[in-house]
């Protein structure tokens, strides 16, 4: 034993285990106080550098932070990590100027940690990346052209992604920049384009394979033709397995694109033709609304690029599904019995939350992102098990019919009493729903086909106008209204109240006033999604 008058000595600390993600914040708030540091030094922050003197970077911009730190902290898992650094680059850029980071060695590296940020998961880094492309795009007016193969895909993509403020800042970014050359800079490096465009719509991210649809359909229509052609047959095949994904978006994007490169390339489409046929015809079907009328406008692209013989498959299609909700049992589902193989569900939810497995070394993505839930496309059933509804098949056949209006006229009015009987059909319990697309599309229809032809077919539709502008659908009898609206101006008010029963004539003038627009306010051509493009 020791004397007594020695000290007792002080107890061991005990150890601490801090988790592998503590320095994280102290790495973001490192970042960000840089950046302040490098936007307040303006172009001193690289000395002399501008002159030639590339050492003088040394004080701020050390060789380390440049070609060791910020690489590797655009590749953190972190994503508020990852969304500091490119803050921080932009502040450099900006500091700097072109000729401050080329001469500093910065602007190349620089311009591949771009394209890395530009195809980021997370919403919020891509946004960083966008900010940080303007930025050294404008810098670097003088040799910019050089780094369009890595970034202009990238951008072009950005112009459709989801998040809002990374598409309108994206676009903004092209207007600025490209200005009326961007489709002569894509078809510049089209190969490239074309290279992330297939591999985007291969991606786990749903929302990036519906961007690649809508930019896939973007270079059927603006970019010339000689460079796009030679990549055609990839271009389809792609867009034959975002047709049956099983995110509806993605599938509604591909309905679209496919119908655009179709009309923009109807010889080089043939070899995919039948696939495509099968699968425009089965999205007629499809539980979503949009979906079917997407379909239908793809369609109406086919019927004007092959003419008659596209022409008679569809008049086929019409006679055949616009009479099946004369079959829909009454106790209809508006979405379809969906019965989805995904990972949606309490149950599902309960079975996975404690399993440790799913959660370790996976992709993470945007908070909302439904990216891990939805699978890529390959099955014809789109992951969905459902019996399909009657009733959605007419309503789809109603969108094919409008198309078939605006190419042929004449081949569509043969199908104005089988839309009439549609039309009258109530036995169902969404019978309101087909009842309202039917009332948004006749007018477009009977424009097409000519007052004089509508005539002799207007009587059919008056008794179930009538009976859904009394219903308590407000939705479908808006609709009814704004139809008995366009159809009075169309073939002239007399004649159309003369074809009137005297209590329908008086409620139109008294109990719809609020529903039937005034007279001649509904003369100009009615709207629609394929009207625009008829010819």
């Amino acid at each position: 034993g020791g004397s007594g008058g020695d000290s007792p000595r002080a107890p061991a600390p005990k150890p601490r285990i801090a988790h592998d993600t503590v320095g994280w914040k102290a790495l973001e708030s490192s970042m960000r106080a840089l950046t302040g540091i490098v936007a307040g030094c303006g172009a001193a922050v690289v000395g002399s550098a501008a002159e030639g003197d590339a050492a003088a970077a040394g004080n701020v911009l050390t060789a380390e932070l440049l070609t060791d730190v910020i690489p590797r902290a655009t590749k953190h898992i972190n994503r508020f990590v990852r969304q500091a650094v490119y803050g921080l680059c932009q502040a450099i850029v900006e500091a700097a100027g072109g000729v401050g980071i080329a001469t500093i060695g910065f602007a190349d590296p620089l311009a591949a940690l771009l394209a890395d940020g530009l195809s980021d998961n997370w919403s919020q880094v891509r946004f960083a990346a966008s900010c940080c492309v303007r930025a050294f795009l404008l810098h670097t007016a003088d040799y910019r052209d050089k780094y369009y193969r890595a970034l202009v895909p990238r951008m072009a993509l950005n112009r459709y992604y989801v998040a809002e403020g990374v598409k309108l800042y994206s676009q903004e970014t092209w207007r600025i920049v490209m200005g009326a050359k961007g489709p002569a800079i894509v078809a510049d490096v089209i190969d490239a384009v074309v290279e992330f465009y297939l591999a985007q719509s291969d991606a786990d991210n749903h929302a990036v394979r519906e961007a690649a649809c809508h930019c896939i359909a973007e270079l059927a229509s603006k970019v010339a033709r000689e460079a796009v052609a030679p990549h055609v047959p990839a271009m389809l095949e792609a867009l034959l397995v975002c047709f049956q994904d099983e995110s509806w978006p993605v599938r509604d994007a591909a309905c679209l694109a496919s119908g655009r490169f179709v009309a923009a390339f109807p010889e080089e489409s043939r070899t995919v033709l039948e696939k495509l046929y099968a699968l425009w015809f089965d999205h007629l079907w499809d539980n979503i609304w949009s979906v079917r009328e997407d379909s239908a406008v793809a369609l109406g692209d086919v019927m004007r690029a092959y003419g008659a013989e596209a022409v008679d498959r569809v008049c086929a299609k019409v006679a055949e599904n616009l009479p099946r909700v004369q079959e829909q049992s009454a106790d209809s589902e508006k979405h379809g019995d969906l019965s989805n193989s995904t990972l949606f569900g309490v149950a599902a939810k309960r079975a996975r939350d404690n399993d440790v497995d799913a959660h370790t070394g996976n992709q993470v993505y945007s908070c909302g992102s439904l990216a891990p839930k939805l699978r890529k496309g390959g099955c014809m059933d789109h992951g969905f098990a459902r019996h399909k509804e009657e009733w959605e098949a007419t309503d789809g056949a109603v969108y094919l019919l409008r198309e078939l209006a605006l190419v042929a006229p004449e081949r569509a009015a043969e199908y104005l009493p089988l839309l009439a009987k549609a039309a009258d059909a109530r036995h169902f319990l969404h019978y309101n729903t087909l009842q309202e697309t039917i009332w948004k599309q006749l007018p477009a229809i009977a424009h097409a086909v000519g007052k004089k032809v509508f005539k002799r077919h207007l009587q059919d539709f008056i008794s179930p106008l009538f009976m859904c502008l009394r219903s308590s659908h407000r939705l479908a009898s808006h609709a009814a209204g704004e139809c008995v609206g366009y159809l009075r101006d169309l073939v002239g008010a007399g004649i159309f109240r003369g074809r009137l029963e005297p209590d329908d004539a008086d409620a139109m003038e008294r109990e719809f006033a609020s529903l039937v627009p005034p007279v001649g306010s509904r003369r100009a051509a009615p709207g629609g999604a394929g009207a625009g493009t008829a010819g």
